[in-house]
């Protein structure tokens, strides 16, 4: 049987409307594609800036190295590459970035040093045994330098540089070794940490503070500001063990060592940071591994040995950097930095290295 096939032509005019309408049917699924998006988006409280591809920053960590004649080179590492700064028995110890411009201080050769953009400015003196460098911060185009000075006798005396104009700080009654570890600056405030009589304590303006008693064994090794309140990390003493903690406002928080068998066991903190009103401290538990803690929790960082020390701390964009150094089980010792918690080495181990700091610059 013939089939028939019935064809309808179009009328003028209706190919133009069909088309017109395809094109507005395609425009408002994309419409609605991108208002879909949008509400996703917003329920996820995230936006199209930050999903676009983030940039990388550069991470700096300083630290030494023993050179290849057997003296140590101070030195930093930029994205894993290093960098030598001195090489006659040199150690670089603390950063600070401003913009472009990074400044590192250190010793060199008994002289206290800082480099800026790696060109050394070296500081004053006042005996034949020379000063360190320890500590840096930055405010308002000056750079204050903490530190030590041995003068004529050999005994390091805590002070402090603030372009380059040397700065004694009292210890009253106290005349023996004192060590300085960390600075900062807020307005005309400067605040310096360390050590007077084995004892954590700070400076105010030249002012002496006890953050502990006076004998007991103790440091305070990093200080931050946050409005007003004052944080600085360290080890504290008790009757029953030297524990790594930190302190805010002068209020001690001694930190668990997460060792359920050796809750004592000695420990101590070396860097401090805040993020999203936590505070993070990073350091060691004797011989069990380096760790760092978020409030009173701490968490192990992992490593190849539990012989290690986590040192420096930083936190940009949620990321958690630390710098530190480990013994490895045949006895070499490497320059070393995580990244939430993924280690990542500097050196190789052939030569010894220890990092001692860490800092970020955005790109």
């Amino acid at each position: 049987m013939t089939k028939i096939k019935f064809v309808f032509p179009l009328k003028p005019g209706a190919l133009l409307w069909l088309l017109s309408a395809l094109l507005m049917l395609n425009a408002c699924s994309k419409k609605l594609d991108v208002d879909l998006d949008e509400d996703r988006l917003s329920a996820s409280g995230k936006t199209k800036a930050n999903l676009q591809p983030l940039v990388e920053p550069d991470v700096y960590v300083v630290g030494f190295q023993i050179g290849t004649n057997g003296i140590s080179e101070a030195k930093y590492w930029k994205n894993g590459v290093g960098v030598t700064l001195g090489t006659n028995y040199g150690e670089a110890r603390a950063i600070a970035i401003s913009g472009n411009d990074v400044y590192i201080a250190g010793i060199e050769s008994d002289v206290a040093k800082y480099w800026k953009n790696g060109i050394a400015v070296s500081l004053s003196s006042t005996g034949t045994w020379g000063a360190s460098a320890s500590a840096i911060a930055l405010s308002g185009g000056d750079v204050y330098v903490g530190g030590e000075d041995s003068g004529n006798n050999g005994v390091p005396r805590p002070v402090y540089w603030k372009n380059g104009t040397q700065y004694a700080l009292s210890t009253g009654s106290y005349n023996g070794s004192c060590r300085v570890k960390a600075i900062a600056v807020s307005g005309s405030d400067v605040y310096v940490a360390g050590i007077v009589s084995n004892a954590p304590a700070y400076w105010k303006n030249g002012v002496l503070y006890y953050l502990d008693q006076a004998g007991w064994q103790g440091a305070a090794n990093a200080i931050l500001l946050s409005g007003t309140d004052v944080y600085i990390a360290g080890q504290s003493s008790t009757t029953q063990a030297t524990s790594a903690t930190y302190w805010k406002n002068g209020v001690r928080n001694i930190l668990p060592t997460g060792v359920i068998n050796y809750p004592n066991a000695m420990s101590e903190v070396f860097g401090i940071a805040l993020s999203g009103g936590n505070v993070l401290t990073a350091g060691y538990v004797n011989t069990f591994a380096p760790k760092y803690w978020v409030n009173s929790t701490p968490n192990t960082l992992g490593s190849f040995s539990k012989d290690a020390q986590a040192r420096g701390i930083v936190v940009f964009n949620n990321d958690i950097y630390i710098a530190g150094y480990e013994w490895t089980p045949n006895g070499l010792i490497l320059a070393k930095y995580w990244k939430n918690n993924i280690q990542m080495n500097l050196t190789d181990g052939t030569r010894a290295a220890e990092a001692f700091a860490i800092a970020i610059k955005p790109n």
